[in-house]
């Protein structure tokens, strides 16, 4: 190999090196941002969870909400947690036929992430 060559190769990878450290700099701003306000999880301080809904012959429209039975899984089996309110951001309506995946947003309603293929 020539020298030129292992130079050229040398000043390619040091710029790969400060495009990462400046990448890395940027996401530490970035979580620093998070945390002073208060980050994005459960504002009760919890870990979150995995929510769902089967939502029987309801269907909410986009954008909309509904007040639906929603449960949270558990590994000791699925806990109610009563009606809630649950939001569709998404551009068309849900199924009725198909169990609604949720997230909990920070003022304690649901939102749909996802349709099963079916419920239950």
């Amino acid at each position: 190999m020539s020298t030129r060559y292992i130079h050229e190769v040398e000043r390619w990878l040091l710029k790969i090196r400060d495009d990462v450290k400046q990448l890395f700099s940027r996401m530490a701003a970035v979580e620093q941002q998070a945390a002073a306000s208060g980050g994005m999880g459960p504002s009760n301080g919890s870990s979150g969870g995995v929510y769902f809904t089967d939502p029987g012959a309801t269907t909410i429209a986009a954008g909309s909400t509904a007040s639906l039975t929603v449960y949270e899984i558990k590994a000791s089996g699925d806990a109610s947690l009563g009606s809630q309110t649950v939001i569709n951001k998404y551009p068309d309506a849900t199924e009725a036929s198909k169990r609604l995946i949720l997230g909990k947003t920070r003022d304690d309603a649901y939102v749909v992430i996802g349709q099963g293929c079916s419920t239950g």
